[in-house]
């Protein structure tokens, strides 16, 4: 589901409720004029409000477009009488989240497809270029630079089937070994290990959990389910656990603030906001701050790490080049002084 389109019809039905549209006939004016993916939801909705069902129930098979805290987030809004305004808090931070989340994955994006290009031109001359020039220039003139080249391109070229064997092999056993979510958990634990992007994803969890529970707050939700939903959202095995245990100690009496900050997951600025916003009654204005400060630290640390990649993955590429050209141009060019 496009989380842009997502986004505009959830605040697009707020603005129907809002102008005093009835739900039902809403809903069949979003059907006509939404993409096919939207209207298809908001066309089953409208059919299941005529069963006489909640809106929340009319929208709880539709899991594809509705995640689990938002349903709830709704359910509560519905009964509070305050949906028209949940639903356009849900569309706008839907928003605000697609326009984050592509700022991180872009970031992480870049360097690799950098790299995955590099390489593949890499390989269209070890395996079709270099051979050509071992056969008209003798494999005797080639430096020992391009004698290894060679070695490795008749190498790939007598096993490509087994190589390739061998990376669909280990592609589809990393896919089941991680499918488990204690496996993601390890894959998870390596990837925050990473030097400048493990924090980065971190804060990208602190953001995706703070939103999320303040909006689940805002919509009237409890306390110790927002906990655990806020935790799902994250997509992260470390936070989905964390956050089952802070609900387990808020059940026991301990507050928030305190019991994210003994999770030794939450950073300080974290646990104090939500411990001050908790003993001032603004908790979910406080986990929101607290959440956009985290927004923002993310944004300056990829800024940082895209200004130290580029320069990076440039020195990478020329010294590929580098030596790609003189293991390649370096035979011609004194085959020429040669024969000259």
């Amino acid at each position: 589901m496009n989380k842009v389109d997502k986004g505009m019809a959830l605040m697009e039905l707020s603005a129907f409720l809002k102008a005093g549209i009835p739900l039902k006939t809403a809903l069949e004016r979003m059907a006509v004029e939404t993409p096919p993916a939207v209207s298809r939801v908001m066309r089953a909705a409208a059919e299941n409000l005529e069963q006489g069902v909640a809106f929340h129930e009319a929208i709880s098979s539709e899991d594809r477009f509705f995640d689990q805290w938002e349903i709830q987030a709704i359910q509560a809004a519905e009964a509070a009488g305050t949906m028209a305004d949940s639903l356009e808090y849900i569309g706008d931070e839907t928003l605000k989240s697609h326009d984050f989340s592509s700022k991180v994955n872009s970031a992480m994006n870049y360097p690799i497809l950098v790299v995955l290009v590099t390489m593949a031109v890499a390989v269209i001359l070890v395996v079709f270029v270099i051979p050509g020039f071992a056969e008209v220039l003798g494999e005797e003139n080639l430096p020992k630079a391009t004698k290894i080249l060679l070695a490795i391109s008749d190498f790939v070229r007598s096993y490509w089937y087994a190589i390739l064997g061998a990376g669909v092999a280990a592609w589809f056993l990393l896919k089941r070994l991680f499918a488990r979510e204690d496996r993601y958990g390890v894959a998870e634990q390596m990837a925050l290990r990473i030097p400048g992007w493990g924090k980065i994803l971190e804060d990208s969890y602190l953001v995706r959990f703070g939103k999320t529970f303040s909006t689940l707050l805002e919509s009237g939700v409890r306390v110790l389910p927002a906990l655990e939903y806020a935790g799902q959202a994250t997509g992260s095995a470390l936070f989905v656990r964390t956050s089952i245990y802070i609900r387990k100690e808020v059940e026991k009496g301990a507050g928030i603030g305190d019991s994210m900050r003994k999770s030794e997951v939450f950073p300080n600025l974290f646990c104090e906001l939500a411990a001050a916003g908790e003993s001032s009654g603004t908790l979910p204005e406080m986990v929101m701050k607290a959440a956009e400060f985290y927004e923002g630290e993310v944004n300056r640390k990829l800024d940082s790490l895209s200004s130290m990649v580029e320069p990076a993955l440039i020195i990478i590429v020329g010294l590929m080049v580098g030596f790609l050209g003189y293991t390649v141009v370096g035979p011609i060019l004194r085959s020429l002084e040669v024969l000259g």
